[in-house]
């Protein structure tokens, strides 16, 4: 604000030697932001929302000191307190918030738009004058941002781009086993899941975020064309949302020492902390007499590359019946394949 300020104090008497302004009850003196003339004037410069309060003129008497107060209040347009950024980024499936935060009097009404463009349906929220948006989206929630603020006395608007990246995938990955490397055996695989014969599924829940690129499965025993059939998914164990999948014909044992193979979702997941997900996978060996190799000491938890991964049996209410496969011990997932040098 431009404008300024002005007190008038007057002291009648024979015995006065001047005044001392005060500013809720601290003393003021002439300056850049006050000035304060012999005959008791107050000028304060260049109003802003902080100037407002109690001022005090205090008479210099050698009979005491007189004084006497006004209220100073200060109306106008908004002003920002902390003004958003220009540019913002965050990462898909991440929560963004963007404060705003801003004064004036009368109390401004703050709200945000999106350009061009609503504001995301179903997972955006103002509160206390900052946008927060949730579940990010990489291709529809980027794009400028606008937080306005109004009184009788005006507005003040603010622009900030905002850019939804997805996160960096590492470069290197690591096998985070379920049981031990060694602990299998082969039989003839006989459980009913939720995508039809011969899938296993669970459930697991991480307290730590990461990068999961795909699985690591038991082979396939067989007695020529050890070729499998397999498909791979990933879904919000909450809703069954699908969020990745992957379906392959894959040459299904590597060797008899390993008896593992690898199958990877075309990109990363980035896996959240706290969030429960259904892992499932189906295999065909398209072949009569075929054994598969599974786990058989599959454990209930496994830290690896600093976070801890809780595995708990899919609720009965997801599988056809007979359900078979709430064993976490078992089951042909031996392995995610994390984005991570070391597990």
């Amino acid at each position: 604000m431009e404008t300024s300020g002005t007190f008038y104090c007057t002291i009648d008497g024979e015995h006065t030697s001047g005044t001392q302004w005060k500013f809720n009850g601290k003393n003021l003196t002439s300056g850049e932001k006050y000035s304060i003339s012999d005959n008791g004037i107050l000028i304060i410069k260049r109003l802003n929302y902080n100037d407002a309060g109690q001022y005090t003129c205090v008479g210099k008497d050698v009979f005491g000191r007189p004084e006497s107060s006004g209220i100073l209040t200060v109306q106008g347009r908004p002003v920002f307190l902390k003004k958003p950024p220009s540019d913002a980024t965050a990462l898909e499936r991440d929560t963004l918030r963007i404060p705003c935060e801003v004064e004036g009097v009368p109390r401004p009404r703050i709200s945000w738009s999106r350009v061009g463009k609503t504001l995301p349906v179903g997972k955006t929220k103002v509160k206390e004058g900052t946008l927060i948006i949730s579940d990010l989206n990489v291709t529809t929630d980027g794009g400028l941002y606008e937080c306005a603020a109004a009184n009788s006395f005006g507005a003040t608007k603010a622009r900030i781009k905002v850019d939804v990246q997805r996160p960096q995938l590492p470069a290197e990955k690591c096998n985070c086993w379920r049981g031990s490397k060694g602990g299998f055996t082969a039989f003839s695989w006989g459980y009913d899941g939720p995508n039809g014969r011969d899938t296993d599924v669970f459930d697991f829940q991480s307290d730590g975020d990461f990068i999961l690129h795909g699985f690591r499965m038991r082979g396939v025993f067989v007695t020529y064309n050890p070729t499998t059939d397999v498909s791979i998914r990933l879904q919000y164990a909450n809703n069954d949302s699908l969020i990745a999948e992957r379906n392959g014909t894959f040459i299904g044992l590597d060797n008899r020492q390993d008896v593992t193979f690898e199958v990877l979702f075309p990109k990363g997941v980035h896996i959240r902390s706290g969030v429960k997900y259904t892992a499932s996978s189906k295999m065909d060996a398209k072949q009569i007499n075929a054994f598969f190799y599974v786990n058989t000491d599959g454990r209930k938890m496994v830290t690896c590359s600093k976070a801890t991964i809780t595995f708990t049996p899919t609720p009965r209410s997801k599988t056809s019946s007979p359900y078979r496969g709430s064993n976490i011990r078992g089951g042909q997932i031996a392995a995610f394949i994390i984005g991570s040098s070391q597990c």
